[in-house]
């Protein structure tokens, strides 16, 4: 696989072994690759499932007792995490 080139105005990292975090820091830290505004919805994590529904990748975070209680729930039924946590979202914002 031919290695990836940094635009000019970022400074090539002298550590080859840099975390995806640090990397993208370096790469906010040049000027001329912040794109100011909101994201196209092109470019966001999209994927379609084989029954042909559309999701978006979401990164959450749960405390450890609830992370753990809702994988052993989707095990114990034989459900998809994402499955489990859609329906909670959908029930929550339908009481709002």
């Amino acid at each position: 696989m031919p290695k990836k080139k940094l635009p000019a105005s970022v400074p090539a990292p002298k550590n080859k072994k840099l975390s995806k975090v640090k990397m993208l820091r370096i790469t906010e830290d040049a000027k001329d690759n912040i794109v100011a505004g909101p994201v196209p919805v092109a470019h966001r994590a999209v994927v379609e499932r084989a029954d042909g529904s559309k999701v978006r990748r979401s990164t959450i975070y749960l405390p450890v007792e609830l992370a753990r209680r809702l994988s052993v729930h989707a095990a114990e039924h034989d459900l998809d995490v994402s499955a489990v946590v859609a329906a909670a979202v959908e029930v929550y914002l339908d009481r709002r």
